[in-house]
């Protein structure tokens, strides 16, 4: 479903239906490009070697974002094509990492070890809406001994995808504690989209 296709779908049947019909289907645009003959398959795959790798149930994993449409659903990227070095966005769905998260931010956050540059509110804002990340970018020294073990887990995930996926680009992730927060999350994006295109138009 090309960009034009998505609004036209979006107005008509509104955004329940597109996140139920375009985002959980098996179709992944990343996917379909490196592996035209079996993209459904291998994203299956992808599934159950990420699922190992964090130690969830298949089911609970899912590609979203730009490598899932092949272009961004930001309202003001204005659909922006993925890009060769774009983010794969994964939605990770469990109760356990997402509470084992919480605690090692709320751990750091009370440690001597607190760098100044660490954004609790960032977290906070997260955590009120069910999911938790820990970014690459944000992880200091001071921090290791909170994430480590997430970190191993991620690091072996991302060993996996380059290996048997041919797919080395930045991983950014979000680990809700429920599906029906992905949901919320993604139909609300959704219609911020059309609000904007709407108004724009």
């Amino acid at each position: 479903m090309d960009s034009a296709e998505l609004l036209t779908t979006l107005r008509s049947n509104g955004a329940k239906h597109v996140y139920n019909h375009l985002l959980l289907d098996e179709n992944v645009f990343l996917l379909r490009r490196l592996f035209p003959d079996n993209h459904a398959e291998k994203y299956h795959q992808l599934k159950v070697a990420a699922a190992e790798a964090l130690d969830v149930p298949t089911k609970n994993i899912a590609i979203v974002g730009s490598s899932k449409t092949g272009y961004s659903l930001t309202p003001n990227r204005n659909f922006a094509q993925i890009r060769p070095d774009s983010d794969i966005d994964l939605v990770v769905v469990s109760k356990e990492l997402f509470e084992q998260l919480w605690r090692s931010h709320l751990n750091y956050k009370n440690s001597i070890e607190q760098s100044r540059q660490y954004s609790y509110s960032t977290v906070a804002k997260n955590i009120f809406r069910h999911f938790v990340s820990v970014s690459e970018d944000e992880i200091d020294s001071s921090m290791l001994i909170y994430f480590s073990e997430w970190i191993n887990k991620v690091g072996k995930l991302k060993r996996v995808l380059e290996q048997q996926f041919k797919i080395s680009t930045p991983l950014e992730y979000r680990v809700y504690d429920s599906w029906t927060y992905v949901e919320q999350y993604h139909v609300t994006g959704l219609n911020a989209l059309m609000e904007h295109h709407n108004e724009s138009n």
